[in-house]
């Protein structure tokens, strides 16, 4: 008795519609054959033999077209579509912005080192053991106490 394996997910499953193709390779391999035999007939005659290249030239872009799925079920339009998105229609300088999420234990270290050398607190809070006297009056730290930014060009 025969055995059909059935897959689980049957959403990447397309339909078949003639000659084992599914619509969007049809859609695409009808225009790349007249286009191809339209292109030899009108070429071969100046050009010989060597209209067979041309023909290939024209086709097999519609036949990748068809083809072609990456990993991620993602056809070469859309990739291609992405790519134009962000080289010429998005910003090219983008922002970086993070939360120092260790304030806290600055802070704490600070209050520690008040309360060791009697000094006020808004002094030793100000600056800690580790960083330089350049990090301590940064633009984005006036900003927004705990974030920092960068940009960045691309």
């Amino acid at each position: 008795m025969g055995y059909v394996n059935i897959p689980k997910d049957l959403t990447k499953i397309d339909r078949k519609v003639m000659l084992n193709l599914t619509k969007r390779q049809l859609s695409l391999f009808i225009p790349a054959i007249i286009l191809g035999i339209g292109a030899y007939l009108l070429t071969y005659k100046k050009i010989g033999t060597n209209a067979m290249y041309l023909t290939v030239a024209i086709i097999v872009p519609f036949f990748y077209a068809a083809l072609y799925k990456n990993r991620d079920n993602e056809r070469i339009e859309d990739i291609i579509l992405r790519y134009l998105k962000f080289k010429y229609f998005s910003c090219n300088t983008r922002v970086f912005t993070s939360r120092n999420i260790y304030k806290w234990i600055i802070r704490k270290e600070g209050e520690h080192a008040t309360k060791k050398a009697g000094n006020s607190p808004v002094k030793a809070s100000k600056k800690h053991p580790g960083q330089s006297k350049r990090n301590v009056h940064r633009k984005a730290d006036k900003k927004r106490p705990g974030h920092n930014t960068i940009h960045q060009n691309a």
